[in-house]
Order: structure tokens, then sequence, then C-alpha cells
């Protein structure tokens, strides 16, 4: 179950990358943002194990980038962003 769900975040991420005019910003530079302003974040290759849990703050996000990292699971909270 884990994987088809991690596979649909990045089937969703690869169709809507790039796809609008949306700034994408890497998760050091959006952490002291208003998350209400944070439309895009790319972990992409940070060789990540498991999700920041100040991610969930990200509501408004419409692209998610988790690609080259080391999850083996994600959190509950990611379906609702």
């Amino acid at each position: 179950m884990i994987k088809k769900q991690f596979a649909l975040i990045l089937v969703l991420w690869s169709s809507l990358a790039y796809s609008q005019d949306i700034v994408v910003y890497d998760w050091e530079d959006v952490q002291i943002a208003n998350p209400d302003t944070i439309y895009a974040i790319s972990f992409e290759k940070d060789k990540l194990t498991e999700l920041p849990s100040e991610l969930s703050k990200f509501t408004s996000l419409k692209q998610l980038n988790l690609s080259k990292n080391k999850l083996s699971k994600v959190p509950g909270y990611i379906f609702d962003l």
C-alpha cells in the first residue's frame, strides 16, 4: 500500500512539475517562510529516510518532489497537503 501511495506522489509530481509558473523551493529556504505562501518544495537527492514533521504545516503545496531519497514510508499527513 505504501509503495502505491508513494508511486502516486511521484506520478503527480512528474505530471505537475514545471507545468505552471510555481517557484520550487528547497527545504532550507522555506523553514522560516510563511507556510501558506509556499506552493512547491523539492527534497530531491536529500537522502531522507523520513520526512520532517514540520512539512505538515505547508497545506498550500501543489508540488512536492521526493525523488531520489531513501524513504521507506510516507506519513499520513502527506495526503492532506
